[in-house]
This record gives C-alpha cells, structure tokens and sequence, in this order.
C-alpha cells in the first residue's frame, strides 16, 4: 500500500476507537502513526524491503527480518549508523521483480513482539498482505513474475510487463485512496487533504524520526494540489472514465470494498 492509504485506514479505526475524543485521537495517532508507517520509512536508511517487510524468498527456504528501532534509538538514528544499530538479515536468493515475496507475519512477529509499538508496526504488515493477496488472487496472475508477464486474472487475454503492472498499480492505489477518503469522511468526518496530513502526519514524523528521516518520509507523502483539491471539495466519487483506466480490477469499487473492509477489521483488532 502507499503510505497515505496506511495513514488513511490508520486513522478511520483509531477515530472510531475513541468515538468523539478528538485531544485523545490527535495524541495517539501523532505518537503512533510514525510506526505504522516505519516498515517503509525506514527504508530510507537500511535499504531493500525485504527485511522491514519480512519477505520469504521465492523457493520459502528463507525470511528476511529486522528488529525495529525503539523510539529513542530511532530518534537517534542517521543513515551511516543505521546499519550498525538496527538488527536486520537479507536473505538469500531474490530475484528482480517489480512486486514482492509473500510476507512472514511469524517472523514479525518472533523479532518484534517486544517492542512497545508492536501493534502499531503489525497493523502494516497486516495492510500490506491484505493488498498482496487482492493483487495476487483477484488482479493478476504473478505464476511468471520473473519473466516480467503478469495476466490480468478478469481477461486472460491481456498481458502486463512489469512497468506496466507498476503503473497499473500506482493508479488502482490512488484512486483507492480517493474512494478511502470518502469512506473516512463518511464514518468519522475526517477531511484528510494535505492540511491535515500536514498536521497530523507530518508532526508525527518530526517527533519521532530524526529530521532527514522524516522530510524525505514526507516527500512520498506530499499531496498534488490537484489531488488536495478534490480531497478539500470532497470529490470522492471515482468516474466511469478513472475506472476503465484500471484494467487489472474487473470491477474496481467491489474490488476496493474487499480490500479496504479486511484492512479494516485487522487494523482495528491491532488497535
């Protein structure tokens, strides 16, 4: 998932968790959001996904992993001591690919289940698989994803190379976070253009992650002033023409209310 949809789905079971507490919602989720959204932030200082994702290699023999940073330590990171501080392995025998290995909540869960935002790291990974499994069972057939060739599941006769699954990919997330925006606004009346991401994420980031951490976090993060506006006018409604542009969803809005409603429910347990 991009990060704003873990932030989106973040914050629309946490306000409904602590129903019209606004001073206990903004508290919890400005201390909490910057963990949610630490398996790819810190990307930025150790590198390659499959350890802050625990990615089993493609034959299952073997699992990346990384133990978390603490808060205090995390704040005290940079990128030349990051390596040496944060415990990770990379494990052996990935192949180029433009989607990852199957996640091992197991292995998460043995490396991390000390950490005092172990849930808040969970509630990624669980979001993550959930989009893994929609893409690999309901969108594309992944069986010759290291001979870049992806078959759209719904019609069989058409075929992606890895670019444009890439593409594909990008838009069916944004337009997803889109419809996710509306069902946010609908439950909990949240408006989470860039104002409040600015507000909200990004004052989380400064808090916990040192300050090139949480700029660069920031950069992936930034709304388009397009994309602000129609959040801000509370366009939520993704047209016949956007829908058709997403091949690899045969129906694009059921497809998102599967997604987003098992997101959901894992995310809430997490809570």
């Amino acid at each position: 998932m991009i990060t704003r949809q873990h932030a989106a789905l973040f914050a629309m079971q946490l306000a409904s968790r602590l129903s019209y507490d606004n001073e206990g919602f903004k508290k919890q989720f400005i201390d909490r959001i910057p963990f949610v959204l630490l398996p790819d932030a810190i990307r930025g200082y150790v590198g390659p996904r499959q350890m802050s994702h625990f990615e089993r290699t493609p034959n299952t023999t073997g699992v990346s992993w990384m133990e978390f940073p603490s808060a205090k330590t995390l704040k005290e990171l940079s990128k030349e001591t990051a390596g040496e501080r944060i415990r990770h392995n990379l494990a052996w025998g990935y192949m180029k690919c433009v989607i990852g290995e199957d996640t091992s909540l197991n292995e998460f869960d043995r490396h991390n289940y000390g950490h005092r935002h172990y849930h808040d790291l969970r509630i990624h990974m669980l979001q993550d698989i959930c989009l893994d499994r929609v893409l690999r069972e309901e969108m594309v057939d992944v069986t010759h994803r290291f001979d870049d060739r992806f078959v759209v599941h719904h019609n069989r006769s058409i075929t992606l190379d890895g670019s444009q699954l890439r593409e594909q990919i990008a838009l069916f997330e944004e337009m997803g976070f889109i419809y996710l925006c509306g069902k946010v606004h609908e439950s909990t009346g949240l408006v989470l253009d860039g104002d409040w991401f600015d507000q909200y994420v990004l004052e989380g980031l400064k808090k916990a992650y040192p300050e090139d951490l949480a700029a660069n976090t920031y950069k992936y993060i930034k709304f388009s002033p397009e994309l602000d506006q129609r959040i801000k006018s509370l366009d939520f409604e993704i047209s016949s023409q956007e829908r058709e542009k997403v091949i690899i969803a045969e129906d694009l809005i059921a497809t998102l209310d599967m997604l987003y409603s098992e997101a959901s429910w894992y995310t809430y347990q997490e809570l």
